[in-house]
């Protein structure tokens, strides 16, 4: 005998288990964040346990969206016990040259020893060596840390410069995540030029939600924004963002 309809539904769509995603409320935003900053912070001091290399791919784009310009880099990591340094190797697919590798070698070996010697002669109360006078080879500027500049300081400053809304969760390539969306606000006080461009920001951020971990930011610039007359910084209206982050070795 056919079981009645009733049956059937409740055999084909079973209720969500006891204390599944679907069921557990929401995180407060604050407190999302603050998490974040917490898994951030661990995540840099675990990454100076690493030596590694990073690809870069940077696209200027024309007035019609067109790729008129791309330039590619490669670069080294290297941590020590007082700080990590990034090394240029390649350019556009070209290694550098024996002179600029050079310059960059003995820029790292001069702020190494200067650091240490400051370490060693603070801990022992002693007067600090003084300020080390030296220009950072062209070579080693890196668009890297102007991502880890941005993320640091927009978990720092964006809840205070913006609003997050709309909490959901989200499936993001495989993993549950938390997912807000962000807006600035134009009138909102900046502690300096720089960071004022969060109030320009709109966007969505995406957060793990076992890990606490950034795994996605997307955003666009609602208005223009100039620094220093433009000297500084010029971003453009409608200017967008991407970045995403990925595990690796089930450890960062």
């Amino acid at each position: 005998t056919p079981a009645p309809t009733s049956q059937l539904l409740t055999a084909a769509v079973p209720l969500p288990a006891a204390g599944s995603a679907s069921q557990r409320p929401l995180p407060e935003i604050n407190e999302l964040i603050r998490q974040v900053k917490v898994q951030q912070r661990a995540t840099w001091t675990t990454i100076r346990a690493y030596t590694y290399r990073t690809s870069s791919s940077v696209q200027e784009l024309d007035s019609h969206g067109a790729a008129k310009k791309t330039t590619m880099k490669e670069r080294e990591t290297i941590c020590v016990d007082v700080g990590c340094f990034q090394k240029l190797m390649t350019n556009d697919s070209k290694p550098l040259s024996d002179n600029a590798m050079k310059r960059q070698n003995d820029y790292i070996d001069r702020v190494i020893a200067w650091r240490r010697d400051w370490k060693e002669k603070t801990a022992a109360g002693q007067p600090p060596p003084l300020p080390l006078k030296i220009k950072v080879p062209d070579d080693m500027e890196d668009e890297n840390s102007v991502s880890v500049y941005f993320v640091a300081n927009f978990l720092q400053w964006g809840p205070q410069l913006g609003t997050f809304s709309n909490v959901r969760r989200v499936d993001f390539q495989g993993r549950k995540t938390i997912s807000m969306d962000y807006v600035g606000n134009p009138h909102a006080k900046s502690p300096n030029l720089i960071f004022g461009a969060f109030r320009n920001l709109a966007g969505t951020v995406w957060v793990d939600e076992q890990d606490h971990a950034l795994v996605r930011i997307e955003g666009h610039v609602i208005d223009d924004y100039k620094v220093g007359g433009g000297l500084l910084a010029d971003v453009h209206k409608g200017s967008t963002l991407q970045m995403e982050w990925t595990k690796v070795n089930d450890e960062v």
